[in-house]
């Protein structure tokens, strides 16, 4: 509340009454001129703040002054859900044509599929089930032969029909490269004792 307007050094200052504890306090005009409210300091703000938005259910609601706009409206859960519908696939401004990549591997915006994962799918399962013709299982795995993620040809993908299959084929190719390093090294060896020894 504003009481006097002074002329002070500078321009003219107000003194004025703070609405929630009523301590008087002078404030340049520039400061008091831009608001409808006066505070003494920010605990009084913050108070006055807490007591505006807090609507019907405090007794204080009313004595100093009207309902926050936004105080108690909520949206129904159907106009939620058209809110959320209108933002997305195309309707998006960052919208990106549906393709993108996670962790290494390309996903497809694919809302429709039956398993879709927040209605995007990896682009190597489209593929594999667009070759075999039906919608792969939870349990089945598709594999990059090559172990780029993102090469998802056809002729580099392999099908298993659970996670432990695919483990083990991963076992089974570590051993056999391990194997063919190790014949390599003892072959390299022959020929370089070949060379030393028997002067080739």
């Amino acid at each position: 509340m504003i009481i006097n307007k002074n002329k002070s050094y500078g321009g003219y200052s107000y003194q004025c009454k703070c609405d929630i504890c009523n301590k008087l306090f002078y404030r340049k005009a520039a400061h008091v001129e831009r608001t409808n409210h006066q505070f003494c300091n920010q605990v009084c703000a913050s108070i006055y703040k807490s007591l505006e938005i807090s609507g019907n259910g405090n007794p204080c609601y009313g004595l100093l002054g009207e309902k926050h706009p936004a105080y108690g409206y909520k949206f129904s859960s159907e106009s939620l859900k058209i809110k959320s519908n209108n933002f997305k696939g195309n309707k998006n401004p960052m919208w990106k044509g549906g393709k993108s990549s996670d962790n290494g591997y390309i996903i497809i915006y694919k809302p429709d599929h039956p398993y879709n994962n927040g209605g995007y799918m990896l682009e190597h399962r489209l593929i594999m089930e667009e070759y075999i013709k039906r919608y792969l299982t939870l349990e089945e795995v598709v594999h990059h032969i090559n172990g780029i993620r993102d090469d998802n040809r056809i002729e580099n993908l392999i099908l298993f029909d659970n996670n432990s299959e695919h483990i083990k084929w991963h076992f089974l190719f570590r051993r056999i490269i391990k194997l063919l390093c190790l014949s390599i090294f003892k072959f390299n060896t022959a020929l370089t004792f070949d060379y030393i020894f028997l002067g080739a």
